[in-house]
């Protein structure tokens, strides 16, 4: 008799330990939420449950798209974030930066060569005429100068007596992009099956980040529809910005375009999601007008992601 109560209590146990167990996977499976698309970045990622996902129902032409929240240091979306893809002239992003960290003096004066005029591409620029660093770099940005783009690398090069190629892959690694490398300034393809550059949707954004960051009076030009460069001769270049959507976005803080043939429409922005909140949004492998609109619908998903979050 003994026994049988023993093992009748232990039976018990049993079954109480077993119904503890489902009552735990079950709460555990209603509060995990999924991953995002992209689950290898090494930035950490917001997890939404799929009740209060703003970018639930969104569709993108975008092959690849990522949006990073730079305060918190993580990912709000990303979709195929880490794949390497033609960088087309968001490259400039870089050759800008290299120039910057190359030469010490903003107020270097740059002289354009008619090597640099020869390239693809027609900003009004002539060959003689001289600029300060800080104006070449902001008229290379806004413009996508292809002409200031290769003076600013030729310049880098003739001071650190490196090449274009390795000063940017120095630069490259140092921020922590490891998905991206750069073939020539411009990003311009070299061929029909090979792009200047390459790089991914998470190394965009963490290269403008690290812009905005270290050079913000440069990348704040970005964000305006026209700026005026004067040369050092006097000359003044009206510069109308490549992005003829930076008026539409409240609080834009830099913004920066690419298409070629193999790229497609690439497009990358930087604006404010509230006091000291920059948000970076970037899409590569869209089309030329629909990057406008994948970037547009992204950026509304992310505030109302930072807004669903502080509820």
């Amino acid at each position: 008799m003994v026994n049988y109560i023993f093992r009748l209590r232990i039976l018990l146990v049993i079954s109480l330990i077993a119904l503890s167990g489902l009552v735990w996977l079950g709460v555990t499976r209603k509060t995990t939420t999924p991953p995002l698309t992209n689950t290898n970045t090494r930035i950490s990622e917001t997890s939404f449950s799929p009740t209060t996902n703003p970018f639930a129902g969104l569709s993108l032409v975008a092959r690849s798209a990522y949006v990073y929240d730079v305060r918190s240091d993580t990912a709000l979306y990303a979709l195929n974030g880490e794949t390497p893809l033609a960088l087309a002239s968001l490259t400039k992003i870089m050759t800008v930066l290299v120039a910057l960290s190359s030469i010490d003096d903003l107020n270097t004066p740059i002289t354009l060569t008619s090597q640099d005029i020869t390239t693809e591409g027609e900003s009004g620029l002539s060959t003689g005429e001289r600029f300060r660093l800080s104006d070449l770099a902001t008229l290379t940005l806004v413009a996508s100068s292809n002409d200031g783009a290769s003076a600013l690398a030729r310049t880098s090069e003739e001071i650190t007596q490196t090449s274009f190629t390795q000063l940017a892959q120095t630069l490259a690694k140092k921020i922590g992009l490891v998905q991206s490398y750069f073939l020539n300034p411009t990003g311009l393809d070299e061929s029909g099956t090979t792009s200047g550059s390459y790089g991914s949707a998470h190394d965009v954004a963490l290269m403008l980040a690290h812009a905005i960051k270290n050079y913000p009076n440069i990348f704040d030009e970005t964000s305006r529809a026209q700026i005026v460069i004067t040369a050092l001769s006097g000359k003044q270049h009206v510069v109308k910005n490549t992005n003829t959507t930076v008026g539409t976005h409240l609080g834009i803080i830099a913004s920066k375009t690419g298409t070629t043939d193999l790229a497609g429409g690439n497009l990358v922005i930087a604006f404010d999601a509230g006091p000291l909140r920059p948000i970076i949004v970037s899409v590569l492998h869209s089309a030329d007008e629909e990057r406008f609109k994948d970037v547009a619908n992204l950026a509304e998903d992310a505030i109302s992601a930072l807004s669903n979050s502080s509820q």
